[in-house]
């Protein structure tokens, strides 16, 4: 083993802390009493990834507080680990990645500052601890992967796509469009099934969009784990409900409940993200009762998973006439702390609706103010959304006989006609 390919990216590395640390060409090189570890001609080399001698590498890593190895068991080692990461996302197995993660978290503590083992070992940490707890690497690190995918081989490039791919939608700087695209030549991947159809539910309408998807499905589905059948279901769901179709929708969703039921051993994170859509499938269809079971499940998991279905579940609270329920709720949730405004503003539309001791008319009015300055934003975001703010401006009306405020909702959302 030669370990060209390792030494290739350490090289490029070393050039990327050297540019971060603001350190010149000239200061790198320089040891002692006029030495040098090597001319500027090398120093170029090995930042452009042009293989050398084992102990520049050695001595420049040295310069920048780093250390140089590459014993033969640490290269196998990182392999292994990088296969097996890879296994479990196929599966997305829970146990699988918790068990990985400890090995890993062992061997980073082993490998502490060795450069490029650290790097890699700790994109395969952060992918598994976004997976089963959320959590995001930080700025630097992003921008580290960033700067090593264009350093790597088509192997590792792919995995370091893939987590930016996973983490773009909640780290709003990264440019989500730019890593879509890089992601498209890797489609055929499993990995990558996800980024495929969201890229086809974006750019075709919807009935040709869940066509395409469902031919692809057909196409490969004896190839595929359950958890990817549930990605795909999880995708041709959303496009029914768009289309209206809400019975398919419902039926698909199904299959989800089934697959997961018949597997449980999915990180928490994306059993939550399954109960949230089947509770939006579920009140579309009317289904009330499993609405609030899969919305509950989020919201005493991580309230903050239900977002704005938090007016479903309260919706479909009163709608089946569980309000001692929703008044328990309602009262817990005067502790928690809302990053989301609108968000906040859904909970205190029902605390003023079911907790405040106001007249009747004084309650509809306040309601009324909320609705038309707070929570309108909603209607954009979905018809389920839509109907309920209309159905409670209805209901206010009906007690206020304020109809200009129920004409200016009306405009808002510019509606040309209304059906109670």
């Amino acid at each position: 083993m030669n370990g060209n390919y390792e030494k290739k990216v350490i090289g490029k590395l070393l050039g990327f802390y050297r540019q971060r640390m603001n350190i010149d060409k000239l200061e790198i090189i320089q040891i002692s009493n006029g030495k040098k570890i090597c001319s500027l001609k090398t120093l170029k080399k090995i930042e452009e990834g042009t293989v050398v001698s084992d102990h520049y590498y050695d001595y420049l890593a040295v310069s920048l507080n780093m250390h140089f190895s590459l014993e033969e068991n640490d290269v196998k080692l990182l392999q292994q680990y990088h296969d097996q990461l890879i296994s479990s996302l196929h599966v997305f197995s829970k146990s699988l990645m918790e068990e990985l993660l400890y090995d890993i978290e062992q061997s980073l503590y082993l490998m502490n500052n060795v450069i490029y083992f650290e790097e890699m070992l700790n994109l395969f940490h952060d992918i598994l601890d976004y997976h089963l707890n959320e959590n995001l690497p930080s700025r630097s690190t992003i921008d580290l992967y960033l700067a090593l995918k264009e350093m790597v081989n088509h192997e590792d490039k792919k995995l370091i796509l893939y987590f930016l791919y996973q983490i773009c939608n909640v780290v709003t700087y990264l440019d989500r469009s730019q890593i879509q695209q890089e992601c498209l030549p890797f489609y055929t991947d499993p990995l990558f099934i996800q980024n495929h159809l969201l890229h086809i539910s974006q750019n075709f309408i919807p009935f040709d969009a869940y066509h395409r998807i469902k031919n692809f499905y057909i196409q490969i589905k004896n190839q595929i784990s359950d958890y990817q059948k549930i990605t795909i279901y999880s995708i041709m769901a959303m496009i029914q409900l768009n289309m209206n179709d809400v019975k398919s929708a419902y039926k698909t969703i199904c299959k989800i409940l089934a697959l997961i039921k018949s597997n449980p051993d999915y990180p928490d994170q994306l059993l939550l993200s399954l109960h949230m859509r089947a509770t939006i499938v579920c009140y579309a269809m009317k289904q009330y009762e499993q609405a609030i079971q899969n919305a509950l499940i989020c919201y005493h998991a991580s309230y903050k998973q239900l977002n704005y279905n938090h007016l479903l579940l309260f919706d479909a609270l009163e709608k089946t006439n569980q309000i001692s329920l929703l008044i328990n709720l309602l009262k817990d949730s005067q502790t928690l702390s809302f990053h989301n405004e609108v968000v906040s503003k859904i909970f205190k539309y029902y605390q003023i609706k079911h907790l405040w001791p106001l007249t009747l008319i004084q309650k509809h009015r306040l309601l009324t103010d909320l609705i038309l300055n707070q929570l309108i934003p909603l209607c954009k975001y979905s018809e389920l959304y839509q109907n309920i703010l209309t159905e409670e401006m209805l209901a206010h009306v009906a007690i206020t006989r304020d109809y200009k405020s129920f004409y200016l909702f009306l405009q808002s959302n510019r509606f040309n006609h209304f059906h109670s």
